[in-house]
């Protein structure tokens, strides 16, 4: 059976905010290796995580030279907007942000895999049966973040930014100045884990990563209907509330504050309902993953 080895760049493990949920959620633990060391490598596995705007196809050619079989980990295209012509030199590709020109494309189309951008490393990973429940938590709904992106998928972040102000106090909110800014990790984590619901406006595309920060944490998320989370490929139809348009969040979360005053059961039942499933996700994800892996090893 063929090694396997995780290699990235520098500055992909210094810029990367979820590799820990790469490294051991979807990809079974597989220790980190640099570049560099690259050329010591023959006739194995090796996956080369790069968070770049461009492929880096010379690097994988002289995988190749030294008879490894390749799997590209690219976590580097968010707008959908990157040249992949280079997937159809490697033996397998898995990549975040779902576009279906790209995982429909004749030329790599059964050699690519979908994984979730995933939780940012120190929000997970969290124990499903330790998670806080609905009753022990102190805001109906949260949204920390950066509300000011002029790139954001649909302006979504602009018209939640207009409409969380007639949430009143049915919705906490704390806006950053910028990306990643805000709450440091420790109250970010805190504060999440005492809200029931994650409303989750798009970022620069529709998937993000406080999708996954949220329901690692016990959160329901609430989002728009997009692609991603219904799809073969993907997601495959969660079971938390999605809207049509932001426009609707605050009567849905009035009508919210309402129904848990009458029954709260069935909060915990979507809660208990969203944990196991993002549990039997990433099971899922992870287990298709692996097993292509080790048929590369195997081969």
């Amino acid at each position: 059976m063929r090694k396997i080895y995780l290699i990235g760049t520098p500055h992909t493990y210094n810029a990367a905010l979820e590799t820990w949920f790469y490294q051991n959620e979807m990809l079974g633990g597989i220790p980190f290796t640099l570049d560099m060391e690259a050329g010591k490598i023959f006739d194995s596995v090796v996956i080369f995580i790069e968070l770049a705007a461009a492929i880096n196809l010379e690097f994988i050619r002289a995988l190749r030279r030294n008879r490894n079989k390749v799997v590209y980990l690219d976590m580097g295209d968010e707008m959908g907007a990157k040249d992949v012509t280079p997937y159809a030199e490697c033996d397998l590709v898995i990549r975040n942000y779902l576009y279906l020109n790209i995982f429909e494309d004749e030329r790599y189309r059964d050699k690519v895999l979908w994984l979730p951008n995933g939780f940012r490393t120190g929000v997970g990973p969290r124990n499903p049966n330790h998670l806080k429940p609905v009753l022990e938590r102190q805001w109906l709904a949260t949204f920390l973040g950066w509300l000011d992106n002029p790139r954001s998928h649909n302006n979504e972040r602009q018209i939640f930014k207009e409409m969380a102000p007639r949430c009143g106090g049915n919705l906490f909110m704390n806006a950053s100045g910028g990306w990643s800014g805000g709450y440091n990790l420790g109250l970010y984590t805190a504060i999440m884990e005492s809200s029931i619901f994650a409303p989750c406006p798009a970022g620069n595309c529709p998937d993000s990563i406080r999708i996954y920060d949220a329901m690692e944490l016990g959160c329901i998320p609430i989002y728009l209907r997009h692609t991603f989370l219904d799809n073969k490929y993907s997601m495959q139809s969660p079971p938390f509330p999605l809207l049509d348009s932001w426009d609707e969040l605050p009567d849905f979360l009035e009508t919210k504050r309402k129904e848990f005053a009458g029954n709260y059961k069935a909060f915990e039942e979507l809660q208990a309902a969203t944990i196991e499933w993002w549990t039997l996700t990433k099971r899922r994800i992870a287990t298709n993953i692996q097993q292509r892996l080790l048929q590369l090893r195997l081969s």
